[in-house]
């Protein structure tokens, strides 16, 4: 059976709790770009892989099995991730392209885990090559008030 991504990242940003881990899948030949994200939470995990036959995203909720050739990571001590661990998901978005292509998938957390937040961290991932590019967004502050 395949997974609906809608429902998926639906239930991820409902139930999943506070972020408590973060991985990432590496093919040891292109290690460079994880193929995988996997994001662990208090009552959910997300799985968020390359597809390499088309260039995709696929979302599952079970762990990878992890074979010859290669390696997991934890990363949640690196950027983009180490501030936001205990943190709440509070927006997902399912990225597809001009051709239709489901290829790539954006995260925002809140700032604080139990307040709304001001500015929320925004974490993209688009599928390029068969591995994933991982993008933190910036907010631009933009004002009606001329700048001279």
């Amino acid at each position: 059976m395949i997974n609906d991504p809608l429902k998926v990242i639906y239930d991820f940003v409902h139930e999943s709790g506070l972020l408590t881990k973060v991985e990432y899948l590496f093919n040891d030949y292109f290690d460079f770009a994880p193929v995988s994200l996997i994001l662990h939470a208090e009552h959910r995990l997300l799985v968020v892989n390359a597809v390499a036959e088309d260039d995709t995203v696929e979302l599952t909720t079970f762990l990878p099995v992890v074979e010859s050739g290669y390696t997991l990571m934890d990363v949640s001590s690196q950027k983009p991730w180490q501030k936001l661990l205990h943190h709440r998901l509070q927006w997902a978005w399912l990225l597809t392209n001009q051709q239709g292509y489901f290829d790539g998938i954006q995260f925002a957390y809140m700032d604080e885990p139990n307040d709304e937040p001001n500015i929320p961290t925004i974490i993209q991932l688009q599928v390029l090559a068969s591995s994933f590019h991982i993008f933190h967004l910036v907010r631009e502050h933009v004002s009606s008030k001329s700048s001279d």
